[in-house]
């Protein structure tokens, strides 16, 4: 793409998705989920502040030791400095959070990234915005909720890693994302992994390395407390590639996975007049699995027919490249050998990569897919974020009519209060 200035087109079709965005996570907040999870933190978030003593450790998790205390702290604080008192209040402060956060992220694309690469930065924030999953998921009193606003600070962090401070930053939020949910620890790995490998001398390690101490020290108590707990696996089994089926189609907002069975289905003839199904919803879904289908098409074409160099493919020649392929590589890596000894790569740990799955949508169609052709780059960038932004706010009317769901999404807490 030439280096010539974003016309104000392209920068009103990425405002309008990310002012989507924006509100999709706002509306309807009594319409939140509101089961195990979330009853869990919003009670003992409310036993904290009313003098209870803080818990050394957080939520269980689905393999074993809980979650460190500082996962269950951050709700605390979010708490007192927002006023929250019931579950809505406290939800709508971490909708608010992860608002800033993708603001946030807009603002550090416009100030320090090249501007022969901001567009395709910013069309990355679009569709990280309006996806339907990010949505769902970015309204709830849960840990990993709250990620975007650390990964966004972590990125620029990370961007910045030759300044001493910066790097130390970077340390310090890749030891404190840990604690939020245990998972966080393998990207955090991976980004320092895949950096040292691309050019060591790249970062000021030291700086890296004083702020994951720093960053660790809330987990001492944890650690003091878990230790010996955690049993041994006695099942091992072949390493199961989720994480990568999800990496491939969860930027596209492919299948809104709270509703399951029946109602995915009620979901996908939605919305309805009257008695009569529209089936918008699934057409839209269709839209992006024609979409999906065809840059997955024009990537394998690409990838055979440049020969490129496997240092290309798995580190990237570029700091955005290496940024996403060390969380779709590294990361990616290291939960897949963990479902070896029957660790789940569950969805929530895709949270903390949402913004740079997006990211790599829109590389991969920029720099593979549509090289040298802005027209065709664009046109496949809105058609995607029509199409998430159609569904995610389908979604969202589904939930606030339905109100009570026997799959993942539960009653929500406005119909609890009945």
């Amino acid at each position: 793409m030439s280096e010539r200035p974003i016309s104000w087109k392209v920068y009103g079709a990425v405002a309008i998705a990310i002012l989507c965005g924006l509100a999709f996570r706002l509306i309807f907040p009594f319409d939140i989920e509101y089961k195990a999870d979330e009853i869990w933190t919003f009670e003992h978030v409310m036993d904290m502040l009313a003098g209870k003593p803080w818990p050394l450790v957080g939520m269980g998790t689905s393999f074993g030791p809980p979650n460190p205390g500082l996962s269950l702290w951050f709700f605390a604080g979010l708490a007192w400095l927002s006023g929250a008192s019931t579950p809505p209040a406290l939800s709508q402060a971490v909708q608010i959070l992860n608002d800033a956060a993708i603001i946030s992220l807009v603002a550090f694309i416009l100030i320090s990234v090249p501007k022969e690469r901001r567009e395709v930065w910013l069309w990355g924030v679009a569709l990280w915005a309006v996806n339907p999953i990010a949505v769902a998921y970015e309204r709830k009193i849960w840990p990993p909720s709250v990620f975007p606003a650390f990964t966004v600070a972590f990125i620029v962090a990370w961007w910045y890693r030759r300044n001493f401070w910066a790097a130390l930053i970077w340390g310090m939020l890749g030891a404190l994302m840990a604690q939020l949910h245990i998972g966080a620890a393998f990207l955090a790995l991976a980004v320092a992994g895949w950096t040292a490998f691309a050019d060591r001398r790249d970062a000021s390690w030291i700086g890296w390395l004083i702020g994951s101490i720093i960053g660790s020290l809330p987990a001492l108590p944890w650690l003091m407390q878990v230790m010996g707990s955690v049993g041994s696996h006695s099942h091992l089994g072949p390493p199961v590639p989720i994480y990568f089926l999800r990496w491939i189609s969860q930027p596209f907002g492919l299948y809104v996975h709270v509703f399951n069975g029946p109602e995915f289905l009620q979901f996908l003839f939605s919305p309805n007049i009257g008695d009569v199904h529209t089936f918008l919803v699934l057409l839209f879904h269709a839209g992006l699995v024609a979409l999906w289908l065809w840059i997955g098409l024009r990537t394998v074409q690409a990838i055979t027919r440049q020969n490129w160099p496997s240092r290309r493919l798995l580190l990237g020649l570029d700091r955005e490249w290496l940024l996403v392929n060390a969380s779709l590589w590294g990361y990616g890596g290291l939960m897949t050998a963990l479902t070896v000894i029957g660790v789940s790569t569950a969805r929530n740990y895709m949270i903390v990569i949402a913004p740079k799955m997006a990211l790599w949508v829109a590389l991969l169609i920029h720099d593979w897919v549509a090289p040298g052709d802005p027209r065709l780059f664009r046109k496949l960038m809105v058609a995607i974020c029509v199409c998430q932004i159609f569904i995610s706010a389908a979604f969202l009317s589904f939930v606030h009519e339905r109100q009570v769901f026997e799959g993942n999404y539960g009653p929500t807490w406005r119909s609890q209060q009945k």
